[in-house]
């Protein structure tokens, strides 16, 4: 691998480590607290590395189907601790084959999860719309926590470690339906 090659794989490197809220050179979870725990700039860092690694051959012409095999399900490495849909998707999207399969995305895993009332919806203060947890939502492993920006809070959807794996079982009959 030439030089810059291996330079241009480092920098993607740091950045994932960034967008997954883990510090580049510590390896260290960020505080929460820390403006990579905010949502706004956390979506952006995940469409560049998505954009990435897109195959350039692929980029023009994208998937309308998801597919994904038993061994990329197998092979989705998912962190011990809580994690967001957004983040879910990123790690699930590593594994996919871009050439044939539609990447996740949090949006459409939140309206199938929508869908079998495992989570709900609330219009905010702003007139937006956000998913939401409801009575069933934590016997899936699904909760809400509160984080803080810039001291804002904000509140984020969280899958623990039940809630990960009803994911990962479930993928594909959630992207049929």
């Amino acid at each position: 691998m030439g030089n810059q090659q291996m330079r241009l794989l480092e920098a993607k490197q740091l950045l994932e480590k960034t967008a997954n809220g883990v510090h580049p050179i510590t390896n260290q979870p960020v505080d929460e607290h820390h403006f990579l725990q905010d949502p706004r700039v956390i979506r952006p860092l995940f469409l560049l590395l998505n954009h990435l690694n897109e195959p350039k051959s692929t980029r023009s012409k994208t998937p309308k189907k998801y597919i994904i095999t038993q061994k990329q399900l197998d092979a989705v490495e998912i962190p011990d601790h809580p994690i967001g849909i957004n983040a879910f998707c990123n790690r699930v999207n590593e594994q996919l084959d871009l050439t044939v399969s539609k990447k996740l995305s949090g949006k459409i895993l939140n309206d199938k999860l929508k869908k079998l009332g495992i989570l709900s919806e609330e219009q905010t203060e702003e007139g937006k719309k956000r998913s939401v947890t409801n009575d069933t939502s934590a016997s899936y492993g699904i909760s809400m926590i509160e984080r803080t920006y810039n001291g804002s809070p904000y509140q984020q959807l969280v899958f623990d470690d039940m809630g990960r794996d009803f994911l990962l079982r479930n993928l594909h009959n959630l992207l049929e339906n």
